[in-house]
């Protein structure tokens, strides 16, 4: 399989956007309304898990910006035993083989620490692919720790909300995170971001880089509620383009 060279192709000069996407009509919204990078999945509502191969591999036909996939074999806490390593190691080679662009996944131990075991695992099975290492690290204890292990197993980003798990309400943390990565991590920041919010978290945060689903919401009858709505991705574009 050809590795792209998609992590490169926004420079920091740009904010992007990154839309998290349960389902084909969702990433459709999101790549028509102009999102940079899309997350794909299925199960929003538990927090997401590995989508079908036959959904990446149709979305990453039909889509035309960089398809992430989240590999999460399970719904529940983010400590796996060696069975499942080695089953989401599998479910990263599949993805990449269904044209993804790059892997979301993250495991810790049940100490709260970094698990190590899983990250070389995965990190391997990835190859040179771009790593997002998911919201399991707003669960670890020691950060900064956590940032350097990261560094050295060659991480491209972080995506956290923050112990909070809102991105917005927890803006200053993610401050200071951002200055700890010093520019070698990219972090995501996601979670709790909206059209009304993001101008500020950005301002706050100085990251260049956000994650949302956009959804609907329960508000609107006409559309699921976890599905990804193009008004409101359009809304945060014009808002982070006077960031």
């Amino acid at each position: 399989m050809s590795i792209p060279n998609t992590d490169c192709v926004f420079s920091h000069l740009f904010m992007i956007l990154e839309i998290c996407a349960q389902s084909y009509p969702s990433a459709v919204n999101a790549y028509q309304a102009g999102a940079h990078r899309i997350e794909l999945c299925t199960d929003l509502p538990s927090g997401g898990t590995t989508p079908s191969i036959e959904l990446i591999t149709q979305v990453c036909k039909e889509v035309k910006i960089p398809v992430f996939v989240l590999i999460r074999s399970r719904s529940g806490n983010f400590i796996y035993d060696h069975h499942e390593v080695k089953f989401m190691k599998d479910q990263i080679k599949i993805a990449l083989d269904g044209g993804a662009a790059g892997i979301v996944a993250g495991a810790i131990t049940e100490m709260h620490d970094l698990d190590e075991r899983a990250l070389y695992t995965w990190r391997r099975a990835c190859e040179a692919y771009p790593f997002t290492f998911h919201r399991a690290f707003e669960l670890i204890i020691d950060e900064k720790k956590a940032i350097h292990t990261l560094k050295e197993y060659r991480v491209d980003r972080i995506l956290t909300g923050g112990k909070s798990g809102n991105a917005y309400q927890s803006r200053n943390e993610l401050a200071h995170l951002n200055t700890l990565m010093n520019k070698q991590i990219t972090l995501l920041a996601g979670s709790g971001i909206s059209s009304k919010n993001v101008k500020e978290l950005i301002q706050v945060t100085g990251v260049h880089e956000v994650h949302t689903s956009a959804k609907y919401g329960f508000d609107d009858p006409t559309h699921s509620a976890y599905e990804s709505n193009p008004f409101e991705i359009e809304k945060i574009l014009e808002e982070i383009k006077i960031s």
